[in-house]
């Protein structure tokens, strides 16, 4: 099996794109990051008073419903804050409100998702407003600083599967890009529900999200805040919550294995630490995945007149090299969501490893078995970008598991492509690598 590892040396070639390089020093980038939904179709931000209250007996309330935005932009201000990932937000509020507020040193993107009606016709929703014209349209937007680097905006559809939900929408992810600190922030918005055909959706789009991320930015540091309407597993056990256990499985695309270790590994998990978890800054099972109550469960209500048991649905995930310094959770009052700020800290090009090879490397389409060889890895000190489990390679120097994903000097396609963990000079070396996002503990089926 050791053939299938290592392949014979290369011809001179003009395709040389893993050529080994000077890596500039890592200069430390420190953020202050938020992820907010703002509930810009909250019926409190337009109800009268007395309707609001009588619906909703705990929840904030604002009679300027035009208050929202200052108070965000005063509050983004004062904490200095670098990106700002939002949901359930009103197009005007991101392009040309806050933009107004903030000043000319902050970019803004934005992007409307779409409901299917009861006649079938896919439609852009407003946001609510007093009277009964539509109003602008309702969607996920980011506010980034200058600091972050002049940022490329980009949106994903995600993909619903076969969405049986009994309230249809596509949903859209909307990430900022800076190439000058090889990172990337993105906002996301999940199905809401937990009926099974809602779950299954849920987690098509977490599913699709992860893909994306992987197949867009590899390599790259990545900030995901956003509302990904699934309860974290015992969340609420503490104030009122529904305490229920068991992982919904959308959530499993974003957690680190790390956070899983101890238990029954899932057949697919993320790549990403929480920087709200129970555990802070470190990855672990359990209670790591507990955390601050984000927002009212208005699905369940208590049994005690005026009661509302909290839960926890909205979260800040980043790349497991991010060091998260110091988080805070904010109540508004403009929407039932709270405010998550957290403090972050990377390496600037964080994101490539180099590692040595015994020589040159055959490359594959996968780490599983039917993989298609795809090209050629030069021996030498190669970048990688993070490891994923598959087939088993054996030999003389021993066996491995990890397969490493990076870019092929020679090959169609060259790019993100697998070479086995066997072939470094040190397999072990596979075990300080990041994660792959998307990737799985078991080949899938």
């Amino acid at each position: 099996m050791l053939a299938i590892v290592l392949a014979p040396p290369a011809q001179a070639s003009s395709i040389a794109q893993n050529a080994p390089a000077e890596r500039p020093p890592a200069a430390s980038e420190s953020f202050s990051v938020l992820s907010f939904n703002m509930a810009g179709g909250w019926a409190c931000l337009v109800l009268p008073n007395d309707e609001c209250k009588g619906n909703y007996p705990d929840a904030p309330y604002d009679e300027e419903r035009d208050n929202a935005v200052p108070a965000l932009a005063e509050s983004i201000r004062a904490r200095d804050t670098k990106v700002a990932l939002i949901q359930e937000a009103c197009r005007d509020w991101i392009e040309d409100e806050l933009p107004a507020e903030l000043g000319k040193e902050y970019r803004v993107g934005f992007e409307a998702f779409s409901q299917q009606g009861e006649d079938g016709v896919w439609r852009t929703p407003g946001c609510k407003t007093a009277g009964s014209e539509r109003g602008p349209d309702y969607g996920i937007g980011i506010v980034v600083h200058e600091d972050f680097g002049d940022v490329t905006f980009s949106s994903r559809l995600l993909d619903s599967g076969e969405d049986t939900s009994n309230r249809p929408e596509r949903k859209k992810m909307l990430c900022a890009h800076s190439a000058e600190l090889n990172a990337v922030a993105c906002s996301i918005h999940l199905q809401v529900g937990r009926e099974a055909n809602e779950v299954e959706v849920r987690e098509s789009q977490a599913e699709s999200a992860m893909e994306y991320l992987a197949e867009r930015f590899p390599g790259q540091t990545k900030i995901i805040g956003g509302d990904i309407n699934a309860e974290a597993p015992h969340s609420g056990t503490e104030g009122g919550g529904t305490g229920e256990a068991g992982t919904d499985p959308s959530l499993e695309h974003f957690y680190h294995l790390d956070y899983t270790e101890g238990a029954e590994a899932p057949a697919h998990h993320g790549a990403y630490k929480e920087a709200f978890s129970g555990c802070g800054d470190d990855m672990g099972a359990g209670e790591c995945m507990d955390g601050p109550l984000t927002r009212p469960n208005y699905l369940e209500k208590g049994e005690k007149e005026g009661l509302r048991p909290l839960e926890k649905i909205d979260y800040v995930f980043v790349s497991e090299w991010v060091e998260v310094k110091d988080t805070k959770v904010t109540a508004p009052r403009h929407s039932d969501h709270k405010l998550l700020w957290a403090d972050v800290e990377f390496p600037a090009n964080a994101g490539q490893s180099y590692v040595d090879t015994i020589g040159n490397l055959k490359g594959w389409s996968s780490p599983y078995e039917n993989a298609d060889e795809t090209g050629l890895l030069n021996g030498g000190t190669p970048y990688v970008y993070c490891r994923q489990w598959g087939r088993e390679i054996k030999g003389e120097r021993g066996e491995s598991s990890w397969w490493v994903l990076t870019d092929l000097d020679e090959g169609d396609p060259w790019r993100l492509q697998w070479v086995s963990a066997y072939g470094l000079v040190d397999p072990g070396d596979a075990d300080d690598l990041p994660l792959c996002a998307g990737s799985f503990s078991q080949e899938p089926s």
